[in-house]
């Protein structure tokens, strides 16, 4: 029972938190906190539990692969919106420390690179058809979500897939 409820309950609140944040930040370009609470609160559960909640049957994550998690994506935004104000809002990196505190690093990672890579072709295609100009805005969080559910789905057979 407890290991039935130590994966369904974090699932249940990763795609809440999901749905959560693409709707806001489509809406309102705003990712509202409970979006960031939800991952928190479902990492936090699947850590006291000892259960991954992911189809693929990973091992259980410690609680300093969550915490490198915390800081592998986020880190990196933080910074270069502090040396180019506006590349990302707070609430995407918020997003990104609290995804990464559910997925582990190595997903959370994985999760990266699929958010930019998607977010930049998104842009170019934008730009491309003329719905956007160059300087225009656009909302990252429905990105990152995306890139977190890969992560949540395919991370560790995509992070070793990339590290092999």
């Amino acid at each position: 029972m407890i290991r039935m409820l130590g994966r369904a309950v974090p699932s249940a609140l990763f795609l809440a938190a999901v749905e959560e944040a693409v709707r806001g930040d489509l809406a309102a370009r705003e990712i509202p906190d409970r979006a960031c609470l939800l991952l928190l609160l479902g990492g936090a559960l699947a850590g006291l539990t000892g259960e991954m909640p992911l189809w693929w049957g990973g091992a259980a994550l410690t609680w300093a692969e969550r915490a490198a998690g915390c800081i592998c994506v986020s880190l990196p935004m933080l910074l270069l919106d502090l040396r180019v104000p506006g590349a990302f809002g707070g609430g995407d990196v918020k997003l990104a420390a609290a995804g990464g505190f559910f997925l582990g690093w190595k997903s959370m990672a994985c999760a990266g690179a699929v958010a930019v890579l998607t977010g930049g072709a998104a842009a170019a295609f934008l730009l491309l058809v003329g719905r956007r100009k160059l300087r225009d805005g656009m909302a990252f969080g429905p990105c990152l979500c995306l890139g977190m559910a890969a992560g949540y789905l395919w991370g560790g057979p995509m992070a070793g897939w990339f590290a092999g």
